[in-house]
């Protein structure tokens, strides 16, 4: 269901990466499930040498996570989204879960061996700071007011600002308004995002062409209107400013020249 290892992270002492899938184990919930796996390799060995259990904020819409970054040895930032908002597949109604948490591993138990149940995490799941550090869809730029991504993929803290914050850069995915068919055949997906629903009322077309083209909803003929209307959905970078005090023991993975 394309729900395999979504994030990734190496530690700034270069020692661990940590692989974390996108949701919950197929029985373990699958796409309905509430809590996750981090799995910690040794990069001296290629060895998986542990798993940590994480619980997202809930179990319905198709919640996922979509990367995770290490700030220090221990502690990361998990960007966690269900499938509400403009994209493939996606329903345009609230409410728009997509927000980036912290976490610490520290005091995690390794849960190898450990079954999860699909309600819940067993004992010792990763430490979550309950209030996200960002919330992407209410803290969007005005251009995107009404068109929140569906996916927020990509997460990066930049260099140190010169009043002393953190530039956080966040960023959709490639597949905002590309989908395949079941026979692996690729199509660009035209929106109009006046919408309710927007890809419920979509137009999709060969990659790079604007003939033989056909709508979402029941693969019949479709015309691309020339007004302009329907539009390919752009790749979005947003870059926010995070107090140095939210991040304290951010390690940068390339250590900073001071001016």
């Amino acid at each position: 269901t394309n729900r395999g290892f979504e994030g990734l992270a190496i530690t700034p002492d270069g020692a661990y990466v940590y692989a974390m899938l996108q949701s919950a184990m197929l029985d373990e919930g699958g796409g309905s499930g509430v809590c996750n796996r981090i799995v910690k390799f040794d990069t001296s060995t290629g060895t998986a040498v542990g798993q940590y259990a994480y619980q997202m904020d809930g179990s319905s819409q198709s919640r996922g996570i979509s990367s995770l970054l290490a700030l220090n040895n221990s502690e990361f930032l998990v960007l966690e989204r269900n499938n509400r908002g403009v994209g493939v597949g996606a329903d345009n109604t609230a409410p728009f879960n997509k927000k980036v948490f912290k976490i610490d591993l520290s005091n995690a138990t390794d849960v190898s061996g450990v079954t999860f149940a699909s309600a819940g995490c067993p004992n010792g799941k990763v430490n979550k700071v309950a209030t996200p550090l960002l919330d992407l869809a209410l803290n969007g730029p005005a251009e995107l007011a009404g068109q929140v991504p569906e996916k927020w993929e990509g997460l990066a803290v930049g260099p140190r600002l010169d009043d002393g914050s953190y530039l956080m850069l966040v960023g959709t995915d490639n597949d905002y308004s590309v989908t395949q068919s079941a026979s692996n055949v690729q199509y660009d997906v035209y929106f109009r995002l006046t919408d309710a629903k927007p890809y419920l009322t979509s137009i999709q077309c060969p990659l790079d062409s604007t003939s033989n083209c056909f709508w979402t909803s029941d693969n019949s003929a479709a015309v691309l209107p020339a007004d302009g209307s329907y539009q390919l959905l752009p790749g979005v970078l947003v870059g926010y400013k995070v107090p140095a005090s939210d991040i304290p023991n951010f390690v940068p993975a390339v250590p900073q020249s001071k001016k």
